[in-house]
């Protein structure tokens, strides 16, 4: 490597070795200074800051053996070559051992050894300087980096708060229906939503979302469905009573969530109970695994096919109607339950209908699927169970 400028500081008690090797050393981009004992050595580094120094180790006074260290604990990044004749062999070696980067043998008659010493510390200091701005980069982004993870950790427990504040409470009575949900994420913060409300005195409405991905933005988009929702549950006291159809909903729904753009598709069941009648009215946009439900007449899916939505939002969703005889469950959940149940996909969809009809409550279904505090899950799981007549559990 050939530098441009440099500054060489020359520290040596010997007139003539310094003449001759300022001679040598002379050269455009190249500017010598001289210092003629160690203590004047040390005050022209600190005033100058060279780019290398030629230290003579044999100056009377003050020896260049112990300005060495002075120069090497102030200015650890600048090369100090240690100039030593052949009686003093042994004072080089122990000038390397205290720092020294080179030496150079006594009497210096050929100009390329004395460059190509000079230019190997050089380089070698060169290469330290960059390593160390590479080691302060390094250590400055991960500051930066440590510092985003935090606040990123700050905000997720926000929006996990949140995120549980907007859904209702466990355990509660519409009507003659009790809903009970339980929400697992995979992260913190979860793609999957529940919620279930009353629509005046004759209906209870329930829906459970699930949108493509994980993390911040799914959660974001859940919020984003739950609004959407609520919107139109607004507009039923002015006469429209679009949320009293889940059909007409969730087709709607989809030309809304195609409306906003969102890179990602959302799976939703969406279900309205008529107390009067009595009925459940339910349409699905493609929510896997479909619900089960155990009355009078057994346990069996409520098979309710639908695209999901936000992938072209021009879905036309179907509707499936379910008597609700003196008794019964249905109970819900989201896809991931299934990374929770071991074997072929028949055996999976087999075990939930199991689960679905003899667990009592989803503490239990929980135990089932040892969906306990701690438990790293690799999707969200939600599971929401309605009970209606006979006791509440």
């Amino acid at each position: 490597m050939t530098v441009d400028k440099r500054t060489v500081l020359l520290v040596d008690d010997d007139p003539m070795v310094r003449a001759a090797m300022t001679a040598m050393l002379s050269q455009p981009g190249t500017t010598v200074v001289q210092a003629e004992d160690g203590a004047s050595g040390i005050a022209a580094a600190r005033k100058i800051q060279p780019d290398i120094v030629l230290l003579d180790l044999n100056m009377p006074g003050m020896p260049g053996i112990e300005v060495l260290p002075v120069l090497v604990g102030e200015f650890p990044s600048m090369p100090v070559v240690v100039v030593s004749g052949q009686s003093s062999m042994e004072d080089a070696i122990e000038a390397l051992r205290r720092g020294a980067w080179d030496y150079i043998i006594k009497p210096v008659f050929n100009t390329e050894i004395l460059s190509h010493v000079m230019n190997r510390a050089l380089e070698k200091a060169a290469l330290r300087k960059k390593n160390e701005e590479y080691r302060r980069d390094l250590e400055n982004t991960n500051s930066r980096l440590s510092e985003a993870l935090a606040e990123l950790r700050d905000d997720q427990a926000a929006g996990r708060a949140l995120q549980f504040q907007l859904m209702p409470p466990d355990d509660v009575q519409i009507g003659p229906c009790h809903f009970s949900r339980r929400l697992h994420p995979s992260r913190l913060l979860s793609g999957d939503f529940i919620d279930y409300f009353p629509l005046g005195p004759r209906h209870a409405g329930f829906f459970l979302a699930d949108v493509a991905g994980h993390g911040a933005a799914s959660a974001l988009i859940t919020g984003i469905v739950s609004t959407l929702i609520g919107k139109y549950r607004s507009t039923l006291s002015r006469g429209d009573d679009t949320i009293l159809h889940p059909d007409r909903l969730l087709t709607l729904l989809d030309r809304d969530i195609d409306a906003l753009g969102m890179d990602r598709h959302v799976t939703l069941i969406y279900g309205v109970f008529d107390f009067e009648q009595p009925r459940l009215v339910m349409s699905n946009a493609s929510m896997f695994p479909y619900p089960v439900l155990s009355d009078r007449q057994g346990s069996r899916f409520v098979d309710c096919p639908g695209r999901a939505l936000g992938l072209f939002g021009d879905g036309r969703h179907g509707r499936c109607e379910v008597p609700i005889h003196s008794s019964g469950t249905l109970v819900l959940a989201t896809d991931g339950i299934y990374e929770r149940i071991d074997g072929t996909f028949e055996t999976k969809q087999m075990t939930f209908l199991a689960l679905g009809e003899t667990c009592a409550n989803l503490d239990a279904m929980e135990e089932k699927l040892g969906l306990g505090d701690g438990v790293a899950l690799r999707d969200d799981i939600a599971l929401l169970k309605i009970r209606w007549g006979g006791r509440h559990a």
